[in-house]
């Protein structure tokens, strides 16, 4: 999909995203003109991150996901990184919430995400808690492997 010069492009992830979430926040932004929500529910469902950002995110675009697990966390951070991305990782409790609170939740708070990301710099991470309270994430620590100790023998 072509970018109109000067739109926001803004990707829900598939963790968080009901269907026909996109359309209706693309319909209630009319006003706005400079932003365009995407859905990546069909696209890119089951495909991991590093795959299709690779193919469908350009520099700027923004993203917000409900995935917030360990073991994803260093690579959404340097895919941010590599790919120019601004990134908005909800609180667990939002994304564990019904789909009604869920769908209430981003739409009531989506105007000042997109404030957020409008003021944030590219490869951006964000950690957003359930007031929407914005806090910038730093390079995840990778975990070190302990070595077993070694042990002299006596001589």
């Amino acid at each position: 999909m072509a970018r109109q010069a000067g739109r926001m492009r803004i990707l829900i992830d598939e963790d968080i995203c009901v269907k026909r979430l996109a359309s209706f926040l693309n319909y209630c932004s009319k006003s706005l003109g400079d932003v365009e929500f995407l859905a990546s529910t069909e696209r890119f469902r089951g495909r991991p991150d590093s795959e299709w950002m690779v193919q469908e995110v350009k520099e700027g675009d923004v993203i917000i996901t409900g995935d917030r697990s360990m073991s994803t966390c260093q690579g959404t951070f340097e895919n941010a990184q590599n790919h120019g991305l601004k990134v908005f990782m909800l609180d667990p409790r939002i994304s564990q919430q019904t789909r009604w609170h869920l769908v209430g939740w981003v739409i009531s708070n989506m105007p000042a995400i997109i404030r957020a990301s409008k003021q944030s710099q590219v490869g951006s991470l964000w950690f957003v808690d359930c007031d929407c309270r914005l806090t910038p994430v730093r390079r995840p620590r990778t975990k070190k492997r302990r070595q077993p100790p070694t042990t002299r023998l006596p001589s």
